[in-house]
């Protein structure tokens, strides 16, 4: 038996916020892709701020923030739907896992950002740097008292956290000092 000193109203949305957090932590996709000592190291609260830069309960809620919501917990996720992905589900209907630009390598979320054979424009120094430049201006504009000390870096940090970028750190370093 504790003595809880916070508002009974913090309180359960903190267990629930636990609780759907221990759940989605024990999906075999998610345990699989994040190893025990890797979650410790990882600041969830940043991710979770960088991800739901809207408030999923406000009156707007855009069909673009929904958008890219849904596509940073998809890739975060490893659940791009990848040419590799697609054809381990459907085998049948998606006879080859190679990537479709350059038909040489297996497509998967790495390949995806990294594939030679896509323009400039698709690049991922080029995406990299307008994640970051998107993300830091609508921390921005949101202004509230919990994200007026985000930085660049702490974005950064997040973005080389998420599972899906295998890349170094270097990179990403070299692509925000061009910023």
């Amino acid at each position: 038996n504790k003595i809880i000193e916070k508002p009974i109203k913090k309180t359960i949305q903190e267990f629930n916020r636990t609780a759907a957090f221990y759940k989605w932590r024990m999906q075999n996709r998610t345990a699989n892709s994040i190893s025990k000592r890797k979650s410790h190291n990882i600041n969830w609260h940043l991710i979770q701020k960088t991800n739901y830069l809207s408030t999923l309960y406000q009156n707007f809620n855009s069909f673009e923030d929904t958008r890219q919501r849904l596509f940073k917990l998809r890739l975060q996720n490893n659940e791009l739907p990848t040419m590799d992905k697609l054809h381990q589900r459907r085998s049948h209907l998606y006879v080859t896992n190679k990537c479709p630009f350059c038909n040489q390598e297996k497509e998967t979320n790495k390949h995806v950002f990294t594939c030679i054979a896509l323009d400039e424009q698709y690049n991922i120094d080029t995406i990299l740097k307008e994640t970051l430049q998107l993300t830091a201006k609508q921390i921005k504009l949101k202004g509230k008292k919990n994200t007026k000390h985000m930085t660049l870096d702490l974005i950064k940090q997040t973005i080389s956290q998420e599972p899906a970028f295998l890349l170094e750190t270097n990179t990403i370093s070299n692509e925000s000092a061009e910023i």
